[in-house]
């Protein structure tokens, strides 16, 4: 279940993220990111996560998983995770 869009401190978060993801990766303007934040309801899941997930072409995307809100999110975080391939 995706959060309400437009939800407090998430969209300058969400901007600044895909500005990060773009500059790390050098995208061209053919490639996407999108950012979202996802509510669980699940027993052990966190409430509240940021799938990261970038388009280069039909065949490759790449997604990360952060297990905290957008705005919890520094730019060091996401480089990491890019930088390791891995998730959160």
């Amino acid at each position: 279940m995706m959060l309400k869009r437009g939800a407090g401190p998430a969209v300058e978060s969400i901007r600044s993220i895909k500005q990060w993801v773009t500059e790390l990766l050098a995208l061209s303007e053919e490639e996407r990111v999108m950012v979202s934040e996802l509510a669980c309801h699940e027993p052990g899941c966190p409430p509240v996560e940021t799938v990261v997930v970038v388009l280069r072409g039909a065949r490759d995307t790449v997604m990360r998983k952060f297990h905290r809100p957008a705005h919890e999110l520094t730019r060091a975080e996401v480089e990491a995770a890019w930088a390791q391939g891995k998730n959160d």
